[in-house]
């Protein structure tokens, strides 16, 4: 950073162009406008197509609907307030030094955990066995809300890595460290989003095969049943590194290892709800399930709820409920999750995040344990 650069050197950002015709006096130029910052998101994360593997002008009909990946009728209604529910949304937050008093935001559920990628026709074909009957512990309903997730990933990731180039101009207006940092950390993000890219489309087109096949026997899951419906609705997937017990399952890091991945879901059903891990033979992590197992049947459920403070942002929950819990118990729910949150990474993860921290924020009844493994 100290070298100083002539004007026909290679900028020190890695765009390939010369110093003159990138970051030469970007320390004078305008700040990025928070309106131009709103119209780049809005555009990369309003786009509209269709994600199924067979989706062509002359196989999708009907508009690009507005999918839920959490269901709204049954599901997010189950836990409204006046047809809203509360997300944290903390990725979309500008993160100040009191971040840890950060609240959750009120979302209606009719926008609540919806994406834009599924014309009328394949949302409604593709998905009619898990919306229009009782959800039932078995491989075929344990996929789709897999693939629903996945497809939703993939969509997020997509619109995310279209912003390159808007957080790549962050710097502009500031000092040559602050533009040297921006730029560091903005190539550790892209790196990380263009992997995470490639393992999540390597996923959907091994998902994709199962679904055009209709043979689900690759697909494992370990379903916990809970009498009455949780306060807490969530759809998403995840790469575990760590188990409950501490056990450190897959380096993250390594942008060179292919990562094993775990879907979740917290449900509701029609006799109460749901908590759904599933995977594949070939890119899931059973120990991570083994040790959850290991667990009795009064710590699961608060095990379960930290596993999706800790790491999901696709995740809503009842305004009634959250308003009654304790201030001193909400403070730590949403301190999971700003953990490993851009830009100051107040909140590392460590090993024992999943182990067990004292909270006690939902009161709910075990009935059965439903998985098509040997635990």
């Amino acid at each position: 950073m100290s070298r100083k650069l002539g004007r026909n050197d290679p900028c020190r950002c890695g765009s390939g162009l010369k110093y003159k015709r990138c970051h030469l006096h970007r320390d004078r130029a305008e700040p990025l406008r928070p309106s131009e910052a709103l119209a780049a998101i809005k555009k990369a994360f309003r786009k509209r197509y269709c994600l199924h593997p067979q989706a062509s002008p002359q196989n999708c009909h009907g508009n690009i609907v507005r999918a839920h990946t959490i269901q709204r009728s049954g599901g997010l209604t189950r836990i409204a307030k006046e047809g809203h529910v509360y997300n944290c949304l903390v990725h979309r937050r500008r993160l100040s030094p009191a971040s840890a008093n950060l609240q959750p935001t009120l979302v209606g559920i009719n926008k609540a955990s919806t994406f834009t990628g599924f014309c009328a026709l394949h949302d409604n074909e593709v998905f009619a066995p898990i919306e229009n009957q009782p959800f039932q512990s078995i491989p075929e309903h344990a996929f789709l809300l897999a693939y629903r997730a996945i497809c939703s990933e993939v969509f997020l990731k997509k619109a995310s890595l279209e912003l390159a180039s808007l957080r790549r101009s962050l710097d502009r207006g500031r000092s040559l460290r602050e533009q040297v940092l921006i730029q560091q950390f903005a190539e550790y993000l892209d790196a990380g989003l263009t992997k995470g890219l490639k393992e999540l489309e390597e996923l959907k087109t091994l998902y994709d095969d199962i679904l055009l096949r209709n043979e689900n026997s690759d697909v494992k899951y370990y379903i916990i049943r809970l009498r009455d419906s949780p306060e807490i609705m969530c759809n998403a997937v995840h790469q575990p590194e760590y188990d409950s017990q501490g056990n450190v399952l897959q380096q993250l890091g390594d942008l060179d290892e292919s990562a094993r991945y775990m879907h979740f879901s917290l449900i509701a059903t029609d006799d109460g709800g749901a908590a759904v891990f599933s995977w594949t033979k070939q890119r899931g992590c059973p120990e991570f399930i083994m040790s959850l197992h290991a667990l009795s049947d009064d710590e699961m459920p608060h095990a379960v709820v930290r596993y999706v403070f800790e790491f999901f942002e696709n995740t809503y929950f009842s305004p009634v409920w959250w308003d009654s819990l304790a201030a001193s118990t909400q403070r730590k729910l949403i301190q999971r999750q700003l953990t490993e949150l851009p830009p100051r990474f107040e909140y590392p993860r460590d090993r024992t995040c999943l182990q067990d921290d004292g909270i006690r924020a939902v009161d709910w009844e075990i009935v059965s344990r439903d998985a098509n493994l040997s635990l």
